[in-house]
């Protein structure tokens, strides 16, 4: 027993579990990042002896000669514009004291990506936002079959179908719902997602600090885990006169916060009068189908936090959308109905448990290049209603 108390302080010998568990798991991931950049030849091919090269007989691969060859590779610039008008019913007693009528810019977003090899590329897309510029996404990404596709960098995490569509081009209502906002972030790490079985499964993993958006520390040794899988149980089946697409899904996310963390997404302070450290874990169902000019898509999700300390009740946060969408005119106007439903603690009715219905109307003047959306969201609190039923117009414009 003293030589292992010894060897302990001397040496650091006899980590706990729980360290041996995480030093393990960070060289997993570095070991498999490592693979990937290192599975094409070229990864393995840079050194050379200097005799060769000082005699100019470099083949292509040395160090007399780039990886990577600027005239071969590809480049595109672009992004988007969306400027915004929200018009809002005021409140007698002005409770939320946000509801004033307003013009905004949604979003002013450049694209850079491009492919410095067949197997590299790269994506950068900076938003500019009144005074503020920051980095939504930014990622390398790697492909080299038969591996997944690999990211690095600041990218969507994987735990919901609506947060994974483009706001851009796939999104059809102007705002996503309550309870996949609250879930959702942008945040630096590394993810990989592949197609399977001919493109009908598609599987999606990520690892990521779990600090919030665009954060680049870490407030714990422990990170976000996230995961998607959907599997396409009809396949462009011809039923009448179109065709019939319908997918089914899951996701799934953990982390294990720290207390600043979890009252940034739970409201600990306000609820259980402490900041707590604790698990989170997020669990979520989604369906979509496609028929003709017609969409039906949903989700159910559910976010809980159990707090590490003894006798402190969970908080539980849940939220479901459905929402169905049809091109009255093919390729110009469709409308779109979506009800929701977000209850931010369950153990605790309030004005902040809403039901939204939103009614909306898009005319694509030149497709997504130009386009605009109108969205009517009739706001319904289950206590204390609020008068704060909303109108938003937007216009888009790629470039």
């Amino acid at each position: 027993m003293i030589l292992k108390n010894s060897l302990s302080a001397e040496w650091g010998l006899f980590y706990p579990p729980e360290r041996v568990f995480r030093a393990g798991r960070n060289c997993i991931i570095i070991t498999l990042t490592l693979l990937v950049i290192g599975y094409h030849p070229w990864g393995m091919a840079q050194v050379r002896p200097a005799d060769s090269l000082s005699k100019g007989e470099d083949k292509g691969g040395g160090a007399g000669q780039p990886i990577i060859n600027l005239q071969s590779a590809k480049f595109e610039v672009g992004g988007f514009i969306q400027t915004r008008a929200t018009f809002e019913t005021n409140d007698s007693d002005n409770r939320r004291g946000d509801d004033n009528d307003s013009f905004s810019l949604k979003r002013i977003r450049l694209e850079f990506k491009g492919n410095l090899t067949k197997e590299v590329g790269f994506f950068i897309a900076p938003e500019f936002r009144g005074t503020n510029t920051q980095l939504v996404q930014g990622y390398i990404h790697l492909t080299y079959k038969p591996l997944p596709k690999m990211f690095l960098g600041v990218f969507k995490t994987a735990p919901s179908l609506e947060f994974s569509q483009s706001g851009k081009t796939e999104l059809e209502t102007l705002e996503r719902a309550n309870i996949v906002t609250t879930i959702s972030c942008r945040e630096p790490g590394i993810k990989m997602q592949d197609n399977l079985l001919d493109g009908r499964f598609y599987y999606g993993m990520s690892i990521t600090n779990g600090n919030g958006n665009n954060v680049h520390t870490n407030d714990n040794d422990h990170y976000f885990y996230a995961s998607r899988v959907s599997y396409k149980v009809l396949d462009n089946l011809s039923l009448g006169p179109e065709k019939l697409t319908f997918h089914l899904g899951g996701s799934y996310g953990y982390s294990k916060d720290s207390g600043e963390r979890a009252n940034s997404l739970f409201d600990t302070k306000n609820i259980l009068s402490i900041k707590p450290r604790g698990l989170r874990t997020i669990v979520g169902e989604e369906i979509r189908a496609v028929y003709g000019q017609a969409s039906l898509q949903g989700e159910y999700i559910t976010t809980v936090f159990n707090p590490s300390l003894t006798g402190v009740r969970n908080i539980r946060k849940d939220g479901y959308y459905v929402q169905g969408s049809y091109f009255i005119i093919p390729e110009k106007i469709r409308a779109v109905v979506k009800y929701e439903t977000f209850d931010p603690d369950k153990e605790v009715s309030n004005y902040k448990d809403i039901n939204w219905t939103t009614i909306g109307l898009t005319y694509f003047i030149k497709g997504h290049n130009l386009k605009v959306e109108t969205n009517y969201i009739i706001k319904d609190e289950k206590k204390d209603d609020l008068r704060n039923n909303a109108v938003l117009v937007q216009v888009q414009v790629v470039f």
